[in-house]
């Protein structure tokens, strides 16, 4: 992490490894530097957040959070039962690989929030650790969050999948 001031900005970035400037909006070095370490403190927390398999990390957090008046939804433990399901947005070639123990809920929110349209290809019975093992198996083409490239490896996984439960 290294900080930085673009000629003739007046503003001071922070440039991360491996990922863009963020802007501190702060005129003076002093500032940026502190908020510089605020940014690295919070990816260190993302981290420590992706690597709490357990989700006893995210727990804690979430239980602090609430005693402070802020709501927190209680995620769904990782071994608890529910529905990994496929949502596809084909104007963007997405698929999205999530949990929900309520389907039809989670997909009524996302048809709200979402600015295309998306369709559910299909779903099947597993737990937040089944979602979690396919983010992994199809990590090369994730593009952000839960979504990835609608591709042949994809789509056959899918297929396969959705034909043995039928």
């Amino acid at each position: 992490m290294r900080l930085m001031q673009v000629r003739g900005s007046k503003y001071w970035y922070v440039a991360l490894p491996g990922r863009k400037r963020v802007s501190t909006k702060c005129e003076d070095k002093l500032a940026a530097t502190l908020a510089a370490i605020q940014i690295e403190r919070a990816h260190v927390v993302i981290q420590m957040l992706k690597d709490d398999a357990e989700g006893i990390l995210a727990k804690a957090i979430a239980e602090h959070l609430n005693a402070k008046g802020h709501l927190v939804k209680d995620k769904a433990p990782v071994g608890a039962r529910g529905t990994v399901y496929f949502v596809e947005c084909p104007a963007r070639g997405l698929i999205k690989i999530g949990f929900a123990t309520d389907l039809s809920a989670r997909i009524r929110t996302m048809r709200t929030s979402a600015t295309d349209e998306i369709r559910l290809i299909g779903s099947f019975e597993g737990t937040r650790r089944t979602e979690r093992a396919l983010h992994a198996r199809f990590l090369q083409s994730r593009k952000f969050g839960e979504w990835f490239e609608d591709g042949p490896d994809l789509r056959a996984y899918i297929d396969e999948k959705l034909e043995k439960r039928a």
